[in-house]
């Protein structure tokens, strides 16, 4: 159990979890297998479902996204959360079609 920078409270490593919106399923796909070889194995994956709840994202990955949630095996400290999103961040920069996005990876 590692201190949280000057406090005095202990930090326990918890549990990575990423949302993951995709223009499609084989997009789904590539990024899982991205975010494994990052991250380790995923341990635990939500059914694939269609995001129809905002049009905010439709302009870069069109009119079909889908939606999953999973987990991975491996625990992390969770100071690692910002360094952790500037690479999931270019994770989507690599997956992107013509400078537009086809996945988005919130962990």
């Amino acid at each position: 159990m590692l201190k949280y920078k000057d406090y005095d409270t202990p930090v326990e490593d918890v549990k990575l979890i990423a949302g993951l919106l995709a223009a499609s399923g084989r997009q789904l796909e590539q990024a899982k297998t991205a975010l494994q070889q990052k991250y380790g194995s995923i341990d635990n994956e939500s059914g694939v479902v269609d995001f129809d709840y905002t049009l905010y994202y439709n302009n870069e990955m069109g009119n079909s996204i889908v939606r999953q949630f999973v987990t991975f095996e491996k625990l992390i400290y969770p100071g690692r959360l910002k360094q952790i999103k500037t690479e999931t961040n270019a994770m989507e920069v690599a997956q992107s079609l013509e400078g537009l996005r086809q996945v988005n990876i919130d962990p």
